[in-house]
C-alpha cells in the first residue's frame, strides 16, 4: 500500500470539501455552504493577501480560489466566471479570472439584457487592468444608453410617420450608400410614396467629417426635399476600436447601438421603423407595399434578403432604364433576377448538402435545389418596415443587430403568424439585395462554421436570450421563401428540404432545456 504524502491527503481534503460547497450552493442552501467555505478559508487562503473574507466573499468565488489551489486552472476560471454571473464586482473572481473571460462575461450580460451588471463588471476592469476593450464596452454602453433616454423624451408626430435608420461611415460605404442604397429609396414607391401622405424621418448615424460630405450630396439634398434628416455623431472612440480576439465584431455591437436608439425614437414618435443599409439595393416599391400591409393591420413586413457580388449593376440597370437623375427604379422581380446570377460565394455555400462547405458566418439559412429554382429557409429573417405599436415600450439594448432576434423581442406573448406578414415570393412584391461584395474585400470572416443542421442550430441558440425566443425561431425556420430561376445557374445540394427542417426542429428542441439554464443563470443571478 502507498502512503499518502501530507500533501496528496490535504488536497484531497480540499477537493471534497469543495464538492460539498458546490453540492450545498446547487441545493440552495447558501448558509450550509458559507459555513463550509468559513472552516476551509485558512487552508485555501493561506500565503495570499486578500481583502475580502469568508463572510462576504462569493462563494463561487471562493471555490474558484479553492480549486487554484489544487492547481485546477481551467476549473477555477469556470467558477470565477459564475461568481462574476452573481455578483460582477467581486475582486476575489476578478483576479482569478483572466480579462479575455471578464470581456466575454460582459458581451453575455449585455445580451442577456444586464446591462448594469455589464457595467459594474467592466467598471473593475477598468480599474484593475485599465483594459482598452472595457472601455470600449463602457464608452458604447453610455453613450447609447444616453441617447436613448433623449430618444424617450420626444413627443408624438401627428399622421402614421415612418423612421428609416441608417449608420454609415467611411469613404468606401458613403460612396456606396449615394451611389446605389440612396438613389433606390428614392424610387416613387420607396421614400417620396410615404413623404406624400405622411411625415418621413431618415436617421443618419455617421462621423462630422462624412456627415459634411454627406449633406452636400445632391441624393441628399433632394431626400431633404421630401424628408426630414436627423444626424447622430457616432464618437470616433466607438468606430477606430480595432477587433481583438475577443471582440471581433465592434461595429455589430455599434450598429447595434444605431438601430436600437431608432427603435426607441420611433416608439416615442409613433413612427413605422425601417433600418436600411449604404450596401443594399431596394426594390421599387419597397416601402409603399411595406406600409401598405401595415396599414392592414400587420405588425411588421419581414423577409429573408440575398447578397450579391457587385458586378456589371450599372450596365444591368442601364438595359432596364432603371437610372433617372436622382433615382434607381427596379422592380422586386428583375432585383432579383440579378441578386441570383450575382449570388454572393456565401450564399452560394449554404446550399446545404451531404459534404457540406464551412463558411465564413454563422449558417443562418439553407438553401435547396428545386425544379423551378430553389427554396430558401432561414431562422433570421429581416424586418422591412415594423410598426411603431409593436416596438416594446421598455425596449433594452441587447448588443444584437436587428436583424437577429429583435424580431422575437417585439413578438413576446404573441404568436408571430398572426402578426407578421412573411414575403415568401419576393419577385411579386418586394426583395432587397445586399451587395456587402466577397471580393472587395467587405466580407467578413468569423471562423469555419460547417454548413449542417447542428451548426445552424447552434447559431440559432446564440441569439435567444428569452425563453421565448425559441418559439419564434422554431415559427421562423418553417416559413420557405421561393425563388424562381434556371436551376442550371445553381450550385449543387442534395439534401431534403422537408427532412433538414424537421431535424432542426428536433435538435433545436431537444437543445432548449441546457440553454433554458443558460438563460436563467443571467435571469436569476
Amino acid at each position: 500500500m502507498i502512503k499518502k504524502s501530507p500533501e496528496q491527503s490535504q488536497a484531497e481534503d480540499i477537493y471534497d470539501a469543495l464538492k460539498e460547497i458546490v453540492t450545498f450552493a446547487h441545493a440552495g442552501r447558501r448558509a450550509d455552504a458559507r459555513d463550509s467555505l468559513i472552516d476551509l478559508w485558512p487552508i485555501i487562503s493561506a500565503g495570499i493577501v486578500i481583502d475580502q473574507d469568508p463572510g462576504t466573499v462569493n462563494i463561487f468565488s471562493g471555490v474558484s480560489l479553492g480549486f487554484l489551489r489544487l492547481k485546477h486552472q481551467d476549473v477555477a476560471r469556470e467558477f470565477a466566471k459564475k461568481a462574476l454571473i452573481e455578483a460582477p464586482s467581486d475582486l476575489l473572481a476578478h483576479a482569478i479570472a483572466p480579462v479575455d473571460d471578464r470581456i466575454w462575461l460582459a458581451r453575455q450580460f449585455i445580451h442577456h439584457h444586464q446591462t448594469q451588471k455589464a457595467m459594474d463588471l467592466l467598471e473593475v476592469i477598468q480599474t484593475t487592468d485599465a483594459d482598452d476593450e472595457s472601455a470600449f464596452y463602457i464608452h458604447l454602453l453610455r453613450h447609447y444608453m444616453s441617447e436613448s433616454e433623449n430618444a424617450r423624451a420626444l413627443a408624438p408626430l401627428d399622421g402614421r410617420p415612418t423612421l428609416l435608420s441608417l449608420a454609415v461611415w467611411g469613404e468606401a460605404y458613403i460612396d456606396k450608400f449615394l451611389r446605389t442604397s440612396l438613389p433606390s429609396l428614392l424610387a416613387p414607391g420607396n421614400v417620396p410614396a410615404l413623404a406624400a401622405s405622411d411625415p418621413v424621418i431618415f436617421d443618419i448615424y455617421t462621423t462630422e467629417a462624412d456627415r459634411v460630405r454627406l449633406a452636400a450630396s445632391p441624393g441628399i439634398r433632394a431626400l431633404a426635399e421630401i424628408a426630414r434628416i436627423d444626424y447622430a455623431i457616432v464618437p470616433a472612440g466607438l468606430i477606430d476600436f480595432k477587433p481583438t480576439p475577443t471582440t471581433a465584431d465592434p461595429d455589430r455591437f455599434y450598429y447595434a447601438g444605431t438601430s436600437y436608439v431608432s427603435a426607441v425614437k420611433a416608439k416615442a414618435l409613433g413612427a413605422d421603423l425601417a433600418v436600411v443599409g449604404p450596401e443594399a439595393l431596394y426594390s421599387d416599391r419597397y416601402l409603399s407595399v411595406s406600409k401598405a400591409y401595415l396599414r392592414e393591420g400587420y405588425k411588421a413586413v419581414i423577409m429573408s434578403p440575398l447578397r450579391a457580388r457587385n458586378e456589371d449593376l450599372a450596365t444591368y440597370l442601364d438595359a432596364h432604364d432603371a437610372v433617372t437623375s436622382n433615382a434607381i427604379t427596379l422592380d422586386a422581380k428583375h432585383l432579383l433576377e440579378y441578386a441570383i446570377k450575382h449570388l454572393n460565394p456565401l450564399y452560394q455555400d449554404m446550399f446545404i448538402r451531404s459534404d457540406s462547405e464551412s463558411i465564413g458566418q454563422d449558417v443562418i439559412a439553407f438553401y435547396f435545389k428545386a425544379a423551378t429554382g430553389f427554396a430558401g429557409r432561414s431562422f433570421q429573417l429581416c424586418p422591412a418596415l415594423i410598426s411603431h405599436e409593436i416596438i416594446p415600450a421598455d425596449l433594452q439594448f441587447d448588443g444584437f443587430t436587428c436583424d437577429t432576434r429583435f424580431l422575437a423581442e417585439c413578438a413576446q406573448g404573441k404568436n408571430p403568424e398572426n402578426i407578421y406578414k412573411v414575403i415568401e415570393n419576393p419577385a411579386t412584391e418586394l426583395f432587397v439585395a445586399d451587395l456587402d461584395s466577397a471580393s472587395d474585400g467587405t466580407a467578413r470572416v468569423f471562423g469555419e462554421f460547417p454548413v449542417t443542421v447542428a451548426q445552424s442550430v447552434l447559431s440559432a441558440l446564440k441569439w435567444c436570450s428569452r425563453e421565448s425566443d425559441f418559439s419564434y425561431f422554431e415559427w421562423a425556420i418553417q416559413k420557405r421563401f421561393e425563388f424562381r430561376c434556371d436551376p442550371a445557374i445553381l450550385p449543387y445540394s442534395d439534401l431534403a428540404e422537408a427532412e433538414t427542417v424537421t431535424s432542426f426542429l428536433s435538435l433545436f428542441k431537444v437543445s432548449q432545456a441546457e440553454h433554458t439554464n443558460i438563460i436563467d443563470s443571467y435571469r436569476y443571478a
